[in-house]
Parts: structure tokens; C-alpha cells; sequence
């Protein structure tokens, strides 16, 4: 069967996941602070699994400077003293990045792409968590 699967949580990040078909993927939650999520509700139509982890120890990290690339929705850290990143992204949907620097724990929208094709240099503020939310391939290249 397909699964139709949606979860919504009681947190700031309300809706986590809105997808029609299979999906996987990485989302945040709590990601600002004094936000306490206490509850995550799944709707699917077929089989389904969620993994809930605790801060950042399961996202994948750059070894300094290097570039990170992926699929679907993800988590990432960003290391390195990149001011910059090039970004690119395929995809049929929109595509997503927010930046997060360490530094100022300020969440920032680097790309809001209504088409998800997208090609453009941003502002990183390396280190940095970067949340991105794409239906296609995606790469970050830190610029230094």
C-alpha cells in the first residue's frame, strides 16, 4: 500500500512531514529555544517507522571546509570558517535551506525555491547547522 505519511507535533515545528508516497528523511525539532515539544502525532496509510534522537550526535558533519551532499530532507553541520556556501539542489518541489551558526543560534532562510531547481551562493557563517528540506539531490560547498 502507499503510505500517505504526515506527523505534527506539538512544538514549534508543527508540521514535521506532509508527503504523498514513500518518504525518509531527517527533520528537526526544538531547534529554538525555550520550545519543548511533548508530542508527535503520525497519520499514515501503510506501514511506517520514527526514530526520535537527542540533539545532534546522529546529523552527519564535514570534515572542515569539505562539501556534503544528500537526498530528502536532512540535518547537517556544517564545520570549517566558510562565510559562504555554494548550494545546489534537483528536484520537482520546493526546496528549503535554513542556517543556523553556531555562534548566533540564529535560525536564518538561506533558500526558499518554489520549483526545486536551484544554484546560488548564500551566507553560511561555518560552523553551522544546516536544516534542508528538498524532494531531490542537494550539495553545499563551503567557500572560503
Amino acid at each position: 500500500s502507499t503510505v500517505l505519511p504526515v506527523l505534527k507535533s506539538d512544538g514549534p515545528e508543527a508540521v514535521l512531514v506532509n508527503a504523498i508516497g514513500s518518504y525518509s528523511g531527517r527533520r528537526p525539532i526544538d531547534l529554538r529555544e525555550g520550545s519543548n515539544t511533548a508530542t508527535i502525532n503520525v497519520t499514515a496509510t501503510g506501514d511506517w517507522r520514527m526514530t526520535v534522537s537527542s540533539g545532534l550526535n546522529t546529523a552527519r558533519a564535514s570534515l572542515g571546509n569539505a562539501p556534503l551532499s544528500g537526498r530528502g530532507d536532512d540535518v547537517v553541520i556544517m564545520n570549517g570558517t566558510a562565510p559562504t556556501a555554494h548550494i545546489t539542489n534537483t528536484g520537482g518541489a520546493s526546496f528549503i535551506v535554513y542556517v543556523v551558526p553556531v555562534q548566533s543560534a540564529t535560525v536564518n532562510l538561506a533558500v526558499n525555491s518554489t520549483t526545486g531547481e536551484y544554484d546560488g551562493i548564500v551566507s553560511l557563517t561555518a560552523p553551522a547547522v544546516v536544516i534542508v528540506q528538498s524532494t531531490g539531490n542537494w550539495t553545499i560547498t563551503p567557500r572560503t
